[in-house]
């Protein structure tokens, strides 16, 4: 379903463990995927700010400035940026050149295992899990090679959303930034 997909919207709540902090950070907002235009995840709470993927391009948005990366830069930092953008296209191809592949399925329930193939980018992450059912992904964890763990829970998940023009321009974009 996802190869034939035309995008992807979900609302997300991100729980970040710092080894450092007692609590975990949290995140809340709203991911969207368009095959034409990339990968937008808006934070919404507790302050806004934008990533935006689209081709070699990361874009970053911190609420009052924004900061463009060109990914051909960095192996490790293209491949752990795209491997979400992979996923939600089905490129099986493309996650196999920088991670291990590892599936498993239980009835309705889904989990899915990427470990870094190259060393420069097992400096950055030692795994990124995915857990689902049926189609549907329902977790997106990151075990950071510093011991850092981001677990992102996703809801109101729709696998074949489609963007208008005007909704697009809007979200596929960081916001103008601040004076």
């Amino acid at each position: 379903m996802l190869a034939r997909s035309p995008g992807f919207f979900a609302r997300f709540h991100e729980e970040k463990q710092i080894a450092l902090l007692i609590a975990p950070l949290k995140n809340e907002g709203t991911i969207h995927f368009d095959r034409a235009r990339g990968l937008a995840r808006h934070t919404t709470a507790p302050q806004k700010q934008s990533v935006l993927l689209s081709g070699s391009t990361l874009t970053l948005w911190d609420g009052t400035k924004t900061e463009t990366v060109p990914l051909q830069s960095s192996a490790p930092l293209r491949a752990l940026a795209q491997s979400f953008a992979l996923l939600l296209a089905a490129d099986r191809a493309g996650l196999e050149k920088s991670f291990a592949l590892s599936f498993q399925a239980q009835g309705q329930g889904w989990h899915l295992s990427l470990v870094p193939l190259a060393a420069d980018l097992k400096k950055l992450v030692t795994q990124v899990e995915v857990a689902g059912e049926g189609v549907t992904p329902k977790t997106l964890i990151v075990r950071e090679a510093s011991g850092d763990e981001s677990t992102t829970t996703l809801t109101d998940v729709d696998m074949a959303r489609h963007y208008g023009e005007r909704e697009a321009a809007a979200l596929f974009k960081a916001p103008p930034s601040a004076p």
